[in-house]
């Protein structure tokens, strides 16, 4: 564990951490919303990752065994998805594939909170979670990473608190951008073996990243093809330089 008042982790650490992620050649399989569904593919090819969305039971599974790491985002839940999430998650265990649970609007559901507290009890690789949903995690399993998204960002999990600083308020004006950074979670846990550096580490790029397309976009428009733009453009020094850490 770093020392009382250290963080845990270098900027180095996140940088080698990203250019590893470059460096593979990855596929992560997404459970997520039809209205996230297009953002979240189109992040995941800006950083060199191969998406599928499938949510058919019939072939989830397949999906999922031929991926490198999968996401679970409960948003806009309806029967088939609520059928593909179990078949997917199954098989993730059965095949050591790293996993990321996104709960959304648990605080409005009571349904969708029972379903978040199932899911997170099997044990996924991360939680992501925003300040609203944040007391979930009093309930994570002890080797599941935790990431609270807000302001600032925290990494909390194997004895370690990271925060990250960040990020730009634009990024609430394009709708599914939070589901999206899920996915990208899941790609560097599949490129890292160490999962809280893997966290920390699609945290701090796409902090970035949204700075940066902040900086050269006029609305919510812009900025949202403008985020493309930044990820891709996303480099190992370029964590090294900006990464605020805390």
């Amino acid at each position: 564990m770093a020392s009382q008042g250290s963080p845990p982790l270098t900027a180095d650490q996140l940088a080698t951490a990203f250019e590893a992620l470059r460096a593979k050649a990855l596929r992560v399989h997404c459970i997520t919303s039809p209205v996230a569904a297009e953002r979240t593919a189109n992040t995941l090819l800006a950083l060199g990752v191969r998406p599928s969305l499938t949510i058919n039971p019939v072939e989830v599974a397949d999906f999922t065994r031929a991926a490198d790491a999968l996401l679970i985002n409960l948003g806009m839940a309806d029967p088939a998805r609520e059928a593909a999430v179990p078949l997917a998650v199954t098989e993730a265990q059965r095949s050591a594939r790293p996993w990321v649970l996104d709960p959304v609007f648990i605080n409005v559901s009571p349904l969708r909170r029972a379903a978040a507290l199932h899911w997170l009890s099997l044990g996924p690789t991360a939680l992501k979670t925003n300040r609203s949903e944040a007391f979930l995690a009093e309930n994570a399993p002890q080797n599941t990473i935790c990431a609270i998204t807000g302001e600032t960002d925290e990494v909390n999990g194997s004895g370690q608190r990271l925060t990250l600083a960040n990020g730009h308020p634009r990024a609430g004006d394009v709708t599914a951008m939070g589901c999206a950074l899920g996915a990208v979670m899941a790609a560097c846990l599949a490129a890292v073996q160490n999962p809280f550096l893997a966290t920390a580490t699609a945290l701090a790029a796409y902090g970035i990243a949204v700075e940066d397309a902040a900086a050269r976009s006029s609305g919510p428009g812009s900025f949202g093809i403008a985020m493309y733009d930044s990820l891709a453009a996303m480099t190992g020094e370029t964590l090294l330089r900006k990464a605020k850490i805390r």
